[in-house]
């Protein structure tokens, strides 16, 4: 960031941050302790307001362990086009319809 103006005293800022793809929880699973399954979660499409955002890196977790729900399969319709770089290169141009939340 940098400030020039008639009053300011130009300096520069560094201003770490975070660009994220959010997932949202798939309230349609019957999933918790009592359910005895883990929950189930996936990526918001593009198409919605808030599937994308920007976070203070210190308010991030650091780790979470996700499992892809293989029996679900992928999709290539969350984003468009297909190719983006929300994906990794390795995922070509899909994504895994839902991860399960291990807990």
């Amino acid at each position: 960031m940098c400030r020039n103006g008639p009053k300011s005293t130009p300096y520069k800022q560094r201003v770490d941050f975070l660009w994220v793809r959010w997932f949202g929880r798939d309230v349609s699973f019957n999933a918790g302790w009592k359910a005895r399954r883990l929950h189930r979660i996936g990526f918001l499409k593009a198409s919605q307001c808030d599937a994308f955002g920007f976070l203070d890196p210190s308010l991030i977790i650091r780790g979470a362990h996700i499992i892809p729900a293989f029996a679900h399969g992928q999709t290539d319709d969350l984003l468009h086009p297909p190719l983006s770089v929300a994906r990794m290169p390795l995922n070509e141009n899909c994504d895994w319809r839902y991860y399960y939340i291990n807990m």
